[in-house]
């Protein structure tokens, strides 16, 4: 067992602190994401599918050194909106945030290879897309750092395409955690 990043005490954690549920009975992604980042001292990662900012955000306020490249293009209605109202504007302008309103494609070509201690992908979620981003951000995460996802095998028609291009790729070296997460470390 990976002694960085124990499932369980996450678990245990969310459940003790009484935590935002999420509807799975889980705890929410953004208490592991934040837990991995406490627990391996992580300082940049990247976060491909923004939408309005709620795990930026809380990843942000609980981990005070922690400098995120936020990734998203704003095709989901409304996002925009919510974003620039919300408290992500305020993390870029201190300097916290790049913001790139982009493709994550178009994204992946203004990061150093090896430059990030972790990249959280939850942008497109067809297999096609998901497979994209793994192949543009893994190499840019460095050795001992954490390829991170949402959604994997999630109830929904899309949880199926997510799981098959993760599996694809990463094979048995997939690990899951609460709320869809998978992840591998490099």
């Amino acid at each position: 067992m990976d002694k960085k990043f124990n499932l369980i005490h996450v678990i245990q954690v969310a459940n003790t602190n009484n935590m935002t549920r999420h509807p799975n009975g889980n705890g929410h992604r953004k208490h592991a994401l934040s837990r991995i980042i406490k627990d391996n001292k992580f300082k940049i990662g990247a976060e491909l599918g923004v939408e309005e900012g709620v795990t930026t955000t809380h990843l942000l306020y609980e981990n005070k050194d922690l400098h995120i490249i936020a990734v998203d293009n704003f095709v989901t209605k409304g996002s925009r909106e919510l974003f620039d109202r919300g408290d992500v504007p305020k993390f870029i302008n201190s300097g916290r945030v790049t913001h790139y309103k982009m493709s994550t494609a178009e994204a992946a070509r203004q990061v150093e290879d090896g430059s990030l201690d972790f990249v959280f992908i939850d942008a497109d979620h067809s297999y096609e897309g998901v497979k994209a981003d793994i192949k543009a951000w893994d190499p840019k995460v460095r050795e001992g750092g954490y390829v991170i996802g949402h959604d994997y095998d999630f109830p929904k028609r899309f949880g199926k395409w997510v799981k098959q291009a993760v599996d694809e790729i990463y094979g048995e070296k997939v690990k899951t955690g609460p709320d869809y997460l998978w992840y591998i470390k490099k």
